[in-house]
């Protein structure tokens, strides 16, 4: 069974896009829960454990060796295994085990536009002549910041500012963001608006590389079944809770993505209401294609059904999310029924991230980041009941003191099991006065 795995950076929860056309037989569809860091996302989804387990946290999170990664079972397995990205942040070796070719189409971070690239660039491999069946991992890079979509399709969007006076996400908005709130940035402000209206852009503009690509795919019969899964490693924040972009928080709009799954006269078509995790992929794909592998982390998510295969019911069990970036924030959230409890260890508000912002890659390029905080100490704990607040904005701790203990107590127990790495050693290097005033400032 050929494999196609389509990954794109973020999915938007306000505008369908063109998969919703998809045709039905074929289609499952649930959502599921990323880590809103795409190293630390994609480290989980190769590995089908969480970043934590096999020490995967931080800036430059990567698989270690001592986990096994989805495409080297696919290779043992007879298949060729190709990675085509349009990221720089997988570009460490560790990304690459198992694949017998990678390819990383972008020179530069951050290089908007290039999703047709890609994807005929994946149409090219997908029809070479070849013996063994296909392992095609392919990561779309839009829509992400900095949101420069072509001028033709930010046109079908109410982007209210010429291109001239634009906002740009990084330098603009994310550092100065309480100055631009204090002047009114949010709903109802064209600035942010246009900002939207850019990220809606590119969503359309990487659904129209999709549509390609599957053009592509079913144009070509291999005399094999065809398998493909697409999802994403984040989401996008939009002032829901106070901030912008992704890797801050694990609020809903930076974790709640979809997971669909495209497979002619083996998946049974449906929409799974319950939530999926991103550790559950790589179990299922070995299911679904017959390969042996453990699923420490995660779940099968299809059964047998009538026809075909159904979506397996997953019960109340509990599901995690974390990110480990010691310059921004440490924190872990919990799903449990109806609730959700996020735990930090480091938690900077709202201003001080646009502070950290400021001097974060400086650091980074210094070495001189702070260390993952240890002990007990929690600086920031929220609690959310999601039936009834979906949004999650009214936390419920101090309503709920019994939920909020218990959740308290599970997350501390997958702590013991899987603690995030301890402190970092790092090069000793020499900051300006005002940088190191803002590192004091933010309690590093």
């Amino acid at each position: 069974m050929p494999i196609t795995w389509v990954f794109r950076a973020t999915l938007d929860r306000r505008r369908p896009s063109w998969t919703s056309s998809l045709p039905s037989r074929r289609c499952s569809r649930t959502r599921s829960r990323r880590r809103p860091s795409t190293r630390e996302s994609v480290a989980a989804l190769f590995t089908g454990r969480w970043p934590s387990c096999i020490g995967a946290v931080g800036w430059n999170a990567t698989p270690k060796d001592s986990s096994t990664a989805l495409a080297e079972d696919f290779a043992n397995a007879g298949y060729r295994t190709v990675m085509l990205t349009l990221t720089t942040m997988l570009s460490d070796p560790a990304f690459a085990r198992g694949f017998h070719h990678v390819e990383h189409l972008a020179r530069q971070w951050g290089v908007s536009r290039a999703g047709p690239q890609l994807t005929r660039r994946a149409i090219e491999l997908w029809q070479e002549p070849r013996a063994q069946p296909l392992f095609l991992y392919l990561h779309y890079l839009d829509p992400h910041g900095p949101y420069d979509p072509p001028a033709e399709v930010l046109a079908r969007f109410e982007a209210f500012a010429p291109e001239a006076d634009a906002l740009d996400l990084y330098r603009d908005i994310r550092p100065h963001l309480p100055e631009l709130r204090r002047s009114g940035f949010g709903i109802g402000d064209p600035r942010f608006h246009e900002l939207v209206g850019r990220y809606d852009a590119e969503i359309a503009h990487t659904d129209l590389a999709l549509r390609e690509l599957f053009a592509g795919l079913r144009a070509r019969d291999t005399g094999r079944r065809l398998l493909v899964v697409l999802t994403a490693d984040h989401g996008e924040e939009f002032l829901e809770h106070g901030f912008v972009e992704h890797a801050w928080t694990l609020y809903q709009e930076s974790v709640r993505v979809p997971l669909l799954l495209w497979a002619p006269g083996v998946i049974r078509p449906e929409h799974s209401p319950q939530p999926a995790s991103l550790v559950d992929v790589a179990p299922t794909l070995r299911q679904l294609v017959g390969l042996r592998g453990s699923a420490e982390g995660g779940e099968v998510l299809f059964a047998p059904a009538k026809v075909g295969l159904g979506a397996r019911p997953l019960g109340e069990r509990l599901r995690f999310s974390e990110l480990g970036i010691a310059e921004r924030n440490v924190v872990r959230a919990l799903w449990r029924g109806e609730w959700k409890y996020i735990a930090a260890r480091r938690w900077l508000a709202p201003e001080a991230r646009a502070q950290s912002s400021q001097i974060e890659e400086r650091l980074r390029q210094s070495g001189t980041l702070p260390s993952l905080p240890t002990g007990d100490r929690l600086e920031h704990e929220e609690l959310f009941h999601l039936a009834s607040d979906p949004a999650e904005q009214r936390d419920r701790k101090h309503e709920a003191p019994e939920e909020l203990a218990c959740m308290r107590q599970l997350v501390e127990a997958h702590e013991r099991r899987c603690p995030f790495a301890g402190p970092a050693s790092h090069p000793a290097a020499t900051l300006a006065p005002h940088e190191a005033e803002a590192l004091r400032q933010l309690g590093y």
